[in-house]
């Protein structure tokens, strides 16, 4: 911090100035620093360049084979995700979808899905964007519910099991789509 003494502007403290800050940056929850603590200490905030056009943005988290973990509390724009998505090529999303409690069960669950026993097709009848908005990801979406959903009474999870829901298929316009836990 810096002070501002200014004659005309009211006493103040002022953030320095971040030279090279990522525009994609964001304040974090204690949400997203829990997820970030769940990788390796070198692993997280590491900086991607682009070798051709120089452009810096800070990952969130990149392992050592390269793949970027994007983990998103904020709603963000379609366009903003697949500029992303473009810059990182590979990476997956893992979104917090915590404050929707019970979304699962607004919707109608079908029977198990034929290829996997642990995957599931529902029908959505929320009015929440949610789904709608992830579902133009084009790479992998996970979506955080801690586990506050009426889904995990067909999925056995030892008590306090972290557990995220991938997001396979949405149609918007039917409501319909395909997910699975993973642990």
């Amino acid at each position: 911090m810096i002070p501002k003494c200014g004659r005309y502007v009211r006493w103040h403290w002022a953030h320095k100035r971040r030279i090279g800050c990522d525009p994609w940056h964001e304040s974090e929850t204690a949400w997203h620093v829990m997820w970030k603590d769940c990788f390796p200490e070198q692993w997280q905030e590491t900086v991607h360049v682009d070798g051709r056009t120089g452009e810096r943005h800070i990952a969130d988290v990149k392992a050592d084979s390269g793949l970027v973990v994007e983990i998103q509390h904020s709603p963000i724009a379609a366009s903003e995700m697949r500029t992303r998505e473009d810059f990182y090529g590979n990476m997956i999303w893992i979104v917090d979808a915590r404050d929707l409690h019970g979304w699962f069960s607004l919707g109608t669950f079908f029977d198990l899905a034929t290829c996997d026993p642990m995957s599931y097709h529902f029908q959505w009848l929320s009015r929440s964007t949610l789904l709608k908005r992830w579902s133009e990801a084009r790479k992998p979406v996970f979506f955080d519910t801690l586990i506050q959903s009426s889904l995990t009474r067909h999925v056995k999870t030892p008590s306090g099991e972290h557990l995220l829901w991938r997001l396979f298929e949405f149609d918007p316009d039917d409501g319909l789509g395909f997910i699975a836990p993973v642990r």
